[in-house]
C-alpha cells in the first residue's frame, strides 16, 4: 500500500470494503473495551472504567459514531449536496480505528493512577522516574494517534465531499469537537 493510502484509505478502497472494515473494527473494539474495562465516552475520549460489558461498550461506540455521522453529514450537505451518506458513515467508522487501538495502551496507566493521592494531597505526589517516562510516552502516543485519526477524518471528508476550501476543514474540526461534547453528554448520562 502506498504511503498516501495510509493517510487516505478512502481513495483506494471501495465503500463496501470500508463499511465492513469499520463494522468489524467497531465490534472488535467493543469486545476489547469490555475485556479491558475501557469506556469510549465520546467521539475522541477513552478512559478506564469498571464493570464494562460488551453491549454497553457497543452502544457507547454506536452513539459516538451516530453523533459524529449526523454532524459530518450535515456539514457535507453544506459543502456538496450530492454527498452520499455511506461515504460519510465510512469516514465516521474508519476515523475511530486508531482510537480503538488506544484501548491497548490506556491500561498501562492503571498502576500509576492508583498511586495518585487525593486532590488535597496532590502537592505531596512525587511520581517515580519510570512512572513519569511511561506517562509522557503514553501522552505522546495518544497525541500521535489523535492526530492520525483527525487526518483520516479530514482526508475522508475531503474525498467524500470533494471539499477544497480551508473553511470546510475548519467546519469539520469544529463539528468533531461539538459531536464529541454531545456524545459525551449522552454516553455519561446513559452509562455512568
Amino acid at each position: 500500500m502506498k504511503p498516501g493510502y495510509f493517510f487516505n484509505p478512502f481513495m483506494k478502497f471501495q465503500e463496501h470494503t470500508l463499511l465492513i472494515t469499520g463494522i468489524i473494527s467497531l465490534l472488535l473494539a467493543s469486545w476489547v473495551a469490555a475485556a479491558l474495562n475501557i469506556i469510549y465516552d465520546g467521539v475522541i475520549n477513552i478512559h478506564l472504567t469498571t464493570g464494562q460489558n460488551f453491549i454497553s461498550a457497543l452502544l457507547q461506540n454506536i452513539i459516538a459514531i451516530i453523533v459524529l455521522f449526523v454532524f459530518l453529514y450535515g456539514i457535507s450537505l453544506f459543502v456538496n449536496q450530492h454527498t452520499r451518506a455511506i461515504d460519510i458513515l465510512n469516514v465516521a467508522l474508519i476515523f475511530r480505528i486508531p482510537l480503538y487501538l488506544m484501548a491497548f495502551v490506556i491500561p498501562a496507566t492503571k498502576p500509576i493512577l492508583k498511586k495518585l493521592p487525593d486532590i488535597q494531597k496532590m502537592e505531596q505526589f512525587k511520581p517515580s522516574g519510570p512512572d513519569l517516562i511511561l506517562l509522557t510516552l503514553i501522552g505522546f502516543v495518544s497525541l500521535a494517534v489523535l492526530a492520525y485519526a483527525v487526518v483520516l477524518l479530514i482526508n475522508g471528508f475531503k474525498t467524500a465531499t470533494n471539499a477544497k476550501k480551508w473553511f470546510h476543514i475548519l467546519l469539520v474540526v469544529a463539528g468533531l469537537f461539538v459531536a464529541d461534547l454531545i456524545a459525551k453528554i449522552i454516553i455519561t448520562r446513559v452509562f455512568l
